[in-house]
């Protein structure tokens, strides 16, 4: 898949038994370093565990057990991946002149089913670039719902009974969105939609600018429906020069950091601490709220 090998595109896996990695250092699936390095195709853990691994990656832009994954656009299929469970794992990512997606099970999907997925008992750093946007999430960085205009395909995004146990933390540059479970959730058309149902994150998140317990962004065309978030929230921006705009202003939720127009929260609830640093025009300031949505 690495390689761009597309002849790997909508094949099917099943994981039959749990795998104690015992410390290894795992590459990433789909590392995005060529058009088709993706992964494309259904994998179906089996109810199985993946446990006891590091991922340490140094360039890479999609980082993840899965880094990139896509819908097969050749079959009007989503790709899905289902019944999984990752634990007792670190991740340490970072990348220079270029933006980069990080999540501990995908780094961004686009038109994928995310289903009865966990993770627990992880950890993961995050060293981004000062010039790039980067995008985080305790189980999926970017979770993306798209249409195709050509073939007037619709390819949702979804996540539905999946559970996050990941401390997320920032350590430098510009991380946009930083979620318990995903980082950014969007869709980039009204005839696609992406939903997050049914899932809670545990895990603390720290230093994104926008950075909620569950969800770091909330895009256009997506809701988030009866989940729960109980880490605490660090919602940071040391971005001074007018020309990055909003984003000098730092937003935390205890569910969602930043909710944009054209999107639903409904029967979730949050209860996590939440802390605010940033710096805006009248300097160094911190703010500390309780709201369910940052913005």
């Amino acid at each position: 898949i690495n390689e761009g090998d597309t002849a790997y595109t909508g094949a099917c896996y099943f994981l039959a038994n749990d795998i104690d990695c015992e410390g290894t250092q795992l590459n990433v699936i789909g590392d995005g370093n060529t058009s088709t390095s993706y992964f494309s195709g259904v994998f179906n853990g089996n109810d199985k565990t993946i446990s006891n691994y590091t991922m340490q990656t140094t360039d890479s832009a999609y980082v993840g057990f899965f880094g990139w994954v896509v819908a097969d656009s050749a079959s009007s299929a989503t790709s899905a991946i289902y019944n999984l469970t990752l634990e007792n794992f670190s991740i340490d990512a970072s990348a220079q002149e270029k933006s980069m997606f990080c999540g501990s099970l995908i780094g961004y999907s686009i038109g994928a089913t995310i289903s009865q997925c966990n993770a627990y008992n992880g950890t993961m750093q995050i060293n981004g670039d000062d010039e790039f946007s980067n995008y985080a999430g305790g189980l999926i960085g970017l979770a993306q719902a798209t249409y195709l205009q050509g073939t007037q395909n619709s390819y949702n995004a979804c996540v539905a009974y999946c559970i996050s146990d990941v401390n997320l933390i920032v350590n430098t540059g510009v991380v946009v969105a930083g979620g318990g479970l995903v980082g950014y959730a969007f869709s980039d058309h009204q005839d696609a939609v992406a939903y997050i149902v049914n899932c809670y994150a545990t895990g603390d998140v720290e230093g994104a600018i926008r950075a909620g317990g569950l969800l770091g962004i909330l895009g256009q065309y997506t809701s988030v429906s009866s989940c729960y978030a109980t880490g605490d929230v660090q919602a940071k921006s040391t971005l001074k020069d007018e020309k990055y705009g909003d984003l000098r202003v730092a937003y935390a939720g205890g569910l969602v950091g930043y909710g944009e127009n054209n999107s639903v929260v409904a029967d979730c609830f949050a209860v996590g601490k939440l802390t605010e640093k940033d710096f805006t025009e009248q300097g160094n300031g911190e703010r500390a709220s309780d709201k369910l949505v940052g913005s």
